[in-house]
């Protein structure tokens, strides 16, 4: 049996590459590609490999949060279970600033995959009056 870090594979990376560039053509691959530093990956585990890619991500997705939200919310439907946590990894290292809208995308990036590593550094008092209002689950 592979191990589960074997999610993250060439395969992956590649579907990931296809489906970016499908929402951002102006998606720069080589550099994605360059700053993935793939000379260790065997070595990395699932998470240490899912958050290569998700620092990856942002070092080559538009600097505009939002902007790269709506790019991974067209990315994330092809990536189900495991291989989608890193859509809301992004959000959990991005996000923070962005309250509405981070909490909005994991809602979404639920349907794929896990939110519950996510979410939990904006239900640890980030946004208290949300908790009373009951708007979102978290």
């Amino acid at each position: 049996m592979a191990d589960l870090k074997e999610i993250y594979n060439e395969e992956l990376i590649s579907q990931l590459i296809h489906h970016v560039r499908s929402s951002y053509p102006d998606f720069n691959k080589n550099r994605f590609l360059d700053t993935l530093r793939l000379e260790d990956w065997p070595e990395l585990t699932l998470k240490e490999r899912m958050r290569r890619v998700t620092v990856s991500l942002y070092e080559t997705l538009p600097k505009q949060y939002v902007e790269a939200l709506t790019i991974l919310r067209d990315t994330a439907p092809h990536f189900k279970g495991l291989s989608g946590i890193l859509f809301p990894d992004y959000v959990e290292q991005y996000g923070l600033a962005h309250w509405e809208e981070s909490i909005k995308a994991l809602e979404y990036f639920t349907q794929y995959s896990t939110s519950e590593f996510a979410v939990r550094p904006f239900s640890e008092g980030s946004r208290p009056a949300c908790h009373g209002e009951n708007r979102y689950r978290l």
